[in-house]
């Protein structure tokens, strides 16, 4: 294990080098692994809300979330992985899953816009087949 210097050194040489992601999801990881949960999400939000990130990352932020106790986020993320391996009708699951569970109001406009979009798209794949 790289002592606190030696871990920010070989992220930041990693950034460097063009492995954005995955120096971002590497570096969350070993935070969550350390128990740092809100050190492991400052280090992957901002950027998984910029850049298309990959489903492994939106699991990770899943398995953040849970670990700081917000249920609806987690699943939020399921979603987002979920829509990205196109597995459309289980993510429309999760985001109803959000819709029924959480308080937070632009947390919930964000998954009712994902769910009617997912719903559109399966309308739509019904009456092409």
């Amino acid at each position: 294990m790289l002592d606190k210097n030696e871990f920010v050194k070989f992220f930041s040489k990693s950034f460097k080098l063009g492995l954005e992601e995955q120096s971002n999801y590497y570096l969350a990881d070993s935070y969550l692994k350390r128990g740092e949960f809100d050190k492991a999400l400052n280090s992957l939000k901002v950027f998984a809300r910029v850049f298309d990130v990959s489903p492994l990352t939106n699991i990770l932020l899943s398995r953040i979330f849970v670990n700081l106790n917000k249920t609806a986020r987690s699943q939020f993320q399921v979603g987002e992985s979920l829509i990205k391996q196109k597995r459309y009708k289980e993510a429309l699951s999760y985001f109803n899953q959000v819709m029924n569970s959480t308080s937070e109001e632009n947390i919930y406009q964000i998954a009712e816009s994902k769910a009617l979009n997912i719903k559109a798209q399966l309308e739509i794949y019904k009456e092409i087949n």
